[in-house]
């Protein structure tokens, strides 16, 4: 029998992935046509900085200055990003924008997702990854998070 718990385990990963393709991800996301050419021009940015953090605070931010990622070698674009996620259950919790919305605003507090503040603009930092992009696809405008304030060392003192 547990052979057969494995193969069923098996195939349900391999399900999971066959699934969840980029045609998937915007049918289950509802974009429109205009939605992904937007989503193919707007820049993700990566950045690697040498900080140091001085402090946290939980507050809302305007995804609209949510521009890129402290992760190296993500996609060029917000499209290609959206591209990269694997987790189907990011896809399968939510049927619209506004369940998806109605649960980001219902969140706990340990699982809001992790931005740092650099310069204006704020920037994935670990916890989250996959919400935030959802999130700035599907256009969602404001979210609550654990923004990390923190001074580059090129800043001064």
């Amino acid at each position: 029998m547990p052979l057969l718990d494995e193969m069923n385990h098996e195939f349900e990963e391999n399900f999971e992935e066959i699934e969840c393709n980029m045609d998937y991800k915007i049918k289950k996301l509802g974009l429109t046509q205009e939605r992904i050419e937007d989503l193919r021009n707007m820049t993700c940015k990566s950045i690697k900085i040498n900080y140091i953090e001085i402090g946290k605070i939980e507050e809302y931010i305007e995804l609209s200055r949510l521009v890129g990622s402290c992760r190296p070698n993500l996609g060029n674009t917000w499209y290609d990003n959206l591209e990269d996620l694997h987790k189907t259950t990011n896809f399968e919790r939510y049927l619209n924008k506004e369940n998806f919305e109605k649960y980001l605003k219902n969140m706990s507090e340990e699982d809001l997702p992790d931005v740092i503040e650099f310069q204006d603009e704020y920037y994935i930092n670990g916890n989250g990854r996959h919400r935030l992009t959802i999130a700035k696809c599907v256009g969602v405008e404001r979210i609550k998070a654990v923004v990390g304030s923190m001074k580059s060392q090129l800043d001064k003192e």
